[in-house]
């Protein structure tokens, strides 16, 4: 299985697939068939998550509503990860 690593910028996408030893697989561009079947887990960068969120966190519905309130902080990029978290849960 593979971990998908995803950085949403505001005006660029990285998006990879990593082994579960670490090695990258590919790259792919803005979510372009991805293999679903490979992916056991998603990594996503989330730009600023205030006082809330400083470390890795496992992501659930509450943690997703308090990141939504959190947009303000770095508008560009908070705005357009949340997109692309959004569309990962749905997808995968």
């Amino acid at each position: 299985m593979a971990i998908l690593a995803v950085n949403h910028g505001s005006s660029s996408d990285k998006i990879s697939l990593f082994s579960d030893k670490g090695k990258r697989l590919q790259d792919f561009k803005k979510l372009e068939e991805v293999p679903k079947k490979e992916v056991s887990a998603i990594g996503y960068r989330f730009v600023h998550g205030g006082n809330l969120y400083q470390s890795t966190t496992k992501l659930d519905r509450k943690i997703l509503t308090n990141l939504e309130k959190l947009t303000d902080l770095a508008p560009l990029h908070n705005t357009a990860s949340l997109k692309g978290i959004k569309y990962c849960i749905e997808h995968f």
